[in-house]
Parts: C-alpha cells; structure tokens; sequence
C-alpha cells in the first residue's frame, strides 16, 4: 500500500507531496514517492497498514491518500484503483486547560460546564476528538466522573442536574467543585501536568430574579492627553461571585464608546485618550448580563443604574505669572506635578514645581519642598470645592522674580 500527504494534486492527477509532512520518519511518502514499489508498507493479516504521521509547526490541511496497483505504478488519480483518502489539519498543540471560575445555578436545574483546550498565551486551540475527564464533588463525596469528547473547536461541555431545594425556605447555597483534565492517553486516570488540571465551581442557590452590582474604577484619576488611561468595571452577583461573560457598554461625555465582555474575575474595560482640550470627563456603563443583546432582562443595568466615574484630562500647564487660583485634582511628588482646575474655569492642568519655586502652608513661612509635598500627601483628592475651600494660590505675593514660581497651599 502507498501512502503519501499531499499539498495539492496537479493538472495531470498525479501527486505533490507536502513538505511539511513526514511518514516513518522519512519524506511525505512510503517507498519510492507515489509509485508501487516493494519498499512500501504490507497489509498485516488483518488487511491493514498503519503508518506514522508528523508535521512542522505549520498549521494547514492536508489530504492523506492510501491506494494499491500493480508494482512499478505511478499515482494518476484518473487511473488509480483502490484510492481511500482523508483530509487532516494539522493546528497548534495544547498547553492547557481552561474552565470558568464560578457558575450559578438554580436548585433542581442543569448546569453545563464547558473545558476549552488553550495554546500559546491562552489562545482556543481547535482539537477535536480528545477525551476530557470531569470530576464533580460536592464537599468529601464525588457526584460524578464522566468523560466527554471534545468537539471541533477544542471543547467539552459537561451537562449534569444540580441538587434539588433542600426546603422551602432560605437555603445555604450548595458549591461543587468541578475538576477537569485532558484524558491523552485516555486511561481514565490524571496523570499530572502532562494532562493540564484546571477546576471551578457551580454554586447552587435558590430561585429568584438575579442581583448584579457593578462598580467603575480607574487606574488613575487624571491623565495629560494625549496619553492612554485604563477604565474598568467588576460585576457580581447576588453571592458576590463575578458574572463572567456580561457585555458591559461603556460611554463618556468626551464621545467615547465601546463595548467588552467580563473576564473570568467578572472584570471588563477599555483604554483611551483625548487629544485636545482638558476637561472632566464623565463615563458611565450598562450591562447585559446574560449577553443575549437585551437590556430588559432580570439583572441587567442599564445607563444610570451604575454610579458614574469622573475621569479628569489635564494639558500641560502654561508659564505662570500673577496670580491664579486652583482646586486640586491629583498629585505625584516623585513626578513633582500637581493636577488642577483653575478656579472658576473649565482650564485643568498639570502643573510642575521643583526645588528653585518657593512654597507655603496655610500662611506660614516659607516651606521647603519635601514640607509642601507632605502637606499635599495629606489631603484626600480631588478637592474641588472651590475659593474658599482647599486651594493653590500661584504667585500671590508681588515681590517675587520673574524666574521663580510660588505655591501656596490653602487647607
């Protein structure tokens, strides 16, 4: 029997082996490439042949042909008798298992458990035909062991019935612990780290419309435009568990939108900029809990049922001369800048200070700088409370050069 991966057949029917496959070690063919030979595989006393197949890291499709002759016969696919032929892709190997972290579900209803094999940096990989091996306890007893066969994506979703209400009041909650592996050699047995344990839980409660909280952070509170700053948003549910795969709609009042799903940790967000004018910039969020594009269904929120996050963008400041109110907004001292908004304006800017400025505190004498940092460490930011509140007085004093600046503090 000759067999042989081909790339492609050409016009005349005859073979064009793949380079990038090998048989037994050798080439993409058996024997003499597409031709009968006695160096070819014999059929054992089954009728059957088995050959080895590898392949390079590319991944593609290629098509394996098996076919018998007379010896010395050259595959021409017009001619050839006894062709059989499938077609295999070849993908990226598994390094991984993943499950979701936590589902909920009702007493008495069916949870579905999906394990997904991931490759490099967590990527699906799509591998059909690979046994997954669950394990489902609940506390010291094993509910079931069942083994699932992936499908062409990589995939196997674990379907089982959850614990009935144990009465009819308010119940504790019932958690499994679901445990998954990729069974290779299918033995039934975890081998180790060789086969990619990952596990989750399904946490069983009572029935009821679902509870979502959802909370807008920031990882800064003012950033110069033109640069980037990260918005997020943590969902949970009634159980304070993470809602994982919601799609959460973010929007500003700068005109930024976009849309995300929650993580794994029931975490969605977005980055972005603005490149003109300071400004405070509003942002607000909705959430489609269960993703299905409506926004009327139990647990979903909506614009307004998330409280809002003010995000401050300030340009960099101009060169300072008389004298000029502030409310605060941020500081970093290791950056020496301070973040405001002049009073009475929509102006925000970040403002630069070092060791040749003077500073003052509430009216004292002149501070040195590491006491006006510390002064500015102890204030709870942003202060926007306007001229008779916390405040930063440029340059209040007439007797100062034009080469120095002055801060001073007002708490």
């Amino acid at each position: 029997v000759d067999v042989f991966v081909a790339a492609s057949l050409d016009n005349g029917g005859r073979c064009v082996l793949d380079n990038d496959a090998r048989i037994n070690g050798g080439d993409a063919a058996t024997g003499t490439n597409c031709v009968i030979d006695n160096n070819d595989p014999q059929t054992n006393g089954q009728g059957v042949v088995t050959v080895n197949l590898t392949h390079t890291s590319t991944t593609e499709t290629d098509t394996i042909y098996a076919w018998v002759g007379e010896n010395g016969e050259t595959f021409d696919q017009q001619d050839v008798r006894g062709e059989g032929n499938i077609q295999l892709t070849w993908g990226p190997t598994p390094t991984g298992l993943s499950l979701p972290d936590n589902l909920n579900h009702t007493f008495g209803t069916n949870a579905s458990v999906k394990a997904q094999l991931t490759g490099a940096g967590g990527a699906n990989v799509s591998l059909g035909n690979q046994n997954i091996r669950f394990v489902v306890r609940r506390g010291t007893t094993t509910v079931l062991s069942q083994t699932i066969t992936t499908t062409s994506d990589g995939s196997a979703t674990l379907v089982y019935l959850g614990p009935n209400d144990p009465t009819t009041g308010d119940d504790q909650a019932i958690v499994d612990n679901v445990t998954a592996f990729w069974d290779r050699d299918r033995d039934n047995q975890d081998d180790g780290t060789n086969e990619f344990d990952d596990s989750g839980t399904v946490t069983w409660d009572e029935a009821g419309p679902p509870v979502t909280t959802a909370s807008l952070s920031q990882s800064e509170v003012s950033t110069l435009i033109g640069t980037f700053t990260s918005i997020s948003i943590t969902v949970r549910d009634g159980n304070n568990q993470p809602v994982v795969g919601a799609l959460v709609s973010f929007q500003s009042t700068s005109g930024q939108s976009t849309v995300a799903s929650t993580n794994g940790a029931g975490v969605a967000g977005f980055g972005y900029t603005v490149a003109l004018d300071g400004t405070a910039d509003l942002i607000d969020a909705r959430v489609d809990r269960n993703g299905d594009g409506d926004l009327s269904d139990p647990g979903d929120l909506n614009f307004g049922a998330v409280a809002d996050l003010t995000h401050y963008w300030v340009e960099t400041g101009p060169e300072l001369t008389g004298s000029v109110q502030f409310d605060l907004i941020a500081t970093n001292g290791g950056a020496n800048t301070i973040d405001v908004v002049q009073v009475g304006t929509s102006n925000y800017y970040r403002l630069s200070y070092d060791a040749n400025d003077q500073f003052n505190v509430n009216g004292g004498g002149t501070e040195s700088l590491d006491q006006f940092e510390s002064a500015l460490e102890g204030l709870s930011l942003p202060d926007l409370d306007g001229n008779g509140g916390t405040r930063l007085d440029t340059n209040p004093y007439s007797n100062v050069t034009s080469v120095t600046s002055v801060f001073a503090l007002s708490t």
